[in-house]
């Protein structure tokens, strides 16, 4: 049980995080500049089209959340 708890806490903690950086315009702003640079090392060129969700998705990543 003790798993799950832990589980549920960090998927908690995790949509709080995200929503603090989504309600913070210059949060967001640098951790998108970051994934593009992260990209950009990678050499990942992406659809415009898809740029956004891909920038959502990659960042969710990098900090592990759900």
């Amino acid at each position: 049980m003790a798993g799950q708890e832990l589980e549920t806490g960090l998927c908690e903690l995790g949509n709080r995080i995200w929503e603090a950086i989504e309600s913070d315009d210059a949060i967001a702003d640098m951790l998108f500049k970051l994934v593009d640079m992260k990209l950009a090392l990678d050499n990942v060129t992406l659809d415009a089209q898809v740029c956004c969700l891909m920038k959502r998705c990659a960042t969710r990543r990098i900090l592990r959340l759900p």
